[in-house]
């Protein structure tokens, strides 16, 4: 169960702005399609969840489905499309805190809340671009 979420402190804006600025300073948008699989389901949030996750998007019979943007409780968020509640088909996902202003994210194709198919993937130590397949993000 969600319930309504005050966000005083900024933390979606903050978020959105961070993706934003990956996505732009990478060019990520040019080996991917943004236009695909977009839904008719309104935007609504933000919610919190028991979990502490924080999560602003479209729903389905109330759960994730469609486009959203999700904050978990230790910081990492995810931008992209979601089915039945687990990131699917496409997105980015930041993990862990901001260092001097890197961080570490992939940007590409999830499946069933994994990181799976082609991606690109940049660690604060490399980058790697490829394909992945069945790389654990949430459970």
């Amino acid at each position: 169960s969600s319930v309504p979420y005050n966000d005083l402190n900024g933390e979606i804006e903050k978020s959105i702005k961070l993706v934003q600025k990956i996505v732009q300073d990478n060019d990520l948008y040019k080996d991917f399609d943004k236009k695909m699989y977009k839904s008719d389901f309104p935007l609504l949030g933000p919610y919190k969840e028991k979990n502490g996750g924080i999560y602003l998007g479209q729903y389905c019979k109330g759960i994730k489905n469609g486009e959203g943007i999700y904050i978990l409780e230790n910081g990492d968020i995810y931008q992209g499309y979601f089915n039945a509640g687990k990131p699917e088909i496409q997105g980015i996902l930041i993990e862990g805190k901001t260092i001097e202003g890197k961080e570490s994210w992939y940007y590409g194709q999830f499946k069933n809340g994994m990181k799976n198919g082609k991606g690109i993937e940049k660690w604060i130590s490399g980058d790697y671009s490829g394909d992945l397949f069945e790389v654990i993000f949430l459970k």
